[in-house]
This record gives structure tokens, C-alpha cells and sequence, in this order.
């Protein structure tokens, strides 16, 4: 009876809890859909790094006006303002959405959903596995 329900009845409630947050947050993955739009935009218009020319930019931190972008390779760091290009007015007015899927991969990474959210987050990934090396209660 209990591998009954662990192989049948708890996939099926899983997926479930994943459809209704998902209908729930509706909005919040349209705005990361078009964070996932706007990172890569971004990344066509920087290229690689200007030290190494190898690795790629990726999120690092952000503040009200100011993006961290890190190269992937040698680690240098690039600060963005929101005047510096019109993609990062954009990403800093829609980064608590980002901030809303964080919590949710925070709080169970590895369940339907959680691994799902991660697949949507790929451009962020860095910036979400600092933030979920971070003790509890402090983010971004």
C-alpha cells in the first residue's frame, strides 16, 4: 500500500501542487519569460568578457539602479546601471519576479515544480545558487 501511493497517488498530487502555483503565479512567469528575453538580449549586445574573451556574463546581484554581471570564466565583475542599456531598466523593474521564483525553488528544489522553475531559470542559475547558499532570511 505505501509504494501504491509512492509511485502513484504522490506523483500525481505533486504535479497538481505544481499546476495550481503555477495558475496562481501566472504573471510572475510571464515576467520571467521576459527576464529569460531580456537576459539573452543583453547577452547578445555585451558579448563575451573584455579580459578573458571566453566566458559568458551572468547575474551576480542586483540592486534598485546598479546589475552585477559576472563573467563565468575569470570571475571579473561588471556593473550595470539602469541607464546603461534599456534591458536593464527592464530587468531591475521585473526582478521581484525572479524573487518570487527563488523562494519557490528555495523552498523544494528538487520536486516537479522546483526542478521545472530551475529549467525556466537557467540564465539565472548562478544568481540562484548563490542566493540559495545564503542562510535563511537574507536575499538578493
Amino acid at each position: 500500500m505505501v509504494l501504491f501511493y509512492f509511485y502513484r497517488i504522490h506523483p500525481l498530487l505533486e504535479r497538481h501542487r505544481a499546476r495550481k502555483w503555477l495558475r496562481l503565479h501566472r504573471p510572475t512567469m510571464h515576467r520571467l519569460l521576459i527576464l529569460n528575453y531580456l537576459m539573452g538580449s543583453l547577452d547578445r549586445k555585451l558579448g563575451a568578457c573584455r579580459h578573458c574573451d571566453a566566458g559568458r556574463l551572468q547575474l551576480w546581484e542586483h540592486d534598485r539602479r546598479l546589475l552585477v554581471l559576472r563573467c563565468s570564466f575569470c570571475k571579473r565583475n561588471y556593473t550595470l546601471t539602469h541607464q546603461s542599456f534599456p534591458e536593464v531598466r527592464f530587468l531591475l523593474r521585473y526582478m521581484p519576479s525572479l524573487m518570487v521564483v527563488m523562494l519557490r525553488i528555495r523552498k523544494n528544489p528538487d520536486d516537479v515544480l522546483g526542478r521545472r522553475l530551475l529549467e525556466q531559470c537557467r540564465p539565472f542559475t548562478t544568481f540562484l545558487r548563490r542566493d540559495r547558499n545564503k542562510p535563511k532570511g537574507k536575499s538578493g
